[in-house]
């Protein structure tokens, strides 16, 4: 089978998932499920996919379900995928798409939001996307890795609900996607 197929004028680009699995991605594309789509493989591939699919997943109003599952599926996290390709998925998503593929947006006008993070240099990633509402679990986050990564701190911002991209609760994260602005905690 080809790594690639054409579906709506737009083609599938089956690259990032093994030959094994491309026929069950395609089936479950033909079902709309971006949740078995991304499943075909690791899930720290699931950005990867979604990136080299942008143009069909946006064409089949996909785009924006498969990539809040890509994200909040990962069981590490995204430090390694460019923030730039993340970024360029992001311009393509609609706005109220997104938001209605994750939970529903907690109550109030604004949000004090925590991340947590550790090491030097890029794998820091202080300009990160993902933060939550609870500095305890932003303390997790930061000292996880404590044994491999050097000065865990959290940080913190004050956003307005429109800043928000989109929300999920999904492993009791308490999690919200949004454009970076923050400080440190002291």
């Amino acid at each position: 089978m080809s790594a690639r197929v054409r579906s709506r004028s737009a083609a599938w680009n089956l690259e990032p998932i093994k030959p094994l699995l491309r026929d069950q991605a395609l089936e479950a594309i033909k079902h709309r499920d971006v949740v078995g789509f991304l499943a075909t493989e690791n899930t720290e591939k699931g950005l990867e996919i979604v990136a080299c699919n942008l143009r069909p997943l946006l064409a089949n109003g996909l785009l924006e379900r498969a990539f809040v599952e890509a994200w909040i599926a990962t069981r590490t996290n995204w430090v390694t995928f460019p923030l730039r390709t993340t970024r360029r998925i992001l311009r393509h998503c609609g706005r109220e798409r997104l938001r209605a593929a994750g939970d529903r947006i907690p109550t109030g006008d604004t949000f004090t939001l925590y991340r947590g993070v550790a090491g030097l240099g890029a794998m820091r990633r202080e300009s990160g996307l993902s933060w939550t509402r609870s500095v305890e679990r932003a303390a997790w986050f930061a000292t996880r890795f404590e044994r491999f990564l050097e000065r865990p701190a959290v940080l913190t911002t004050e956003v307005s609900r429109a800043e928000v991209l989109f929300y999920s609760n999904g492993r009791n994260e308490d999690f919200a996607l949004f454009a970076t602005r923050w400080r440190e905690l002291r």
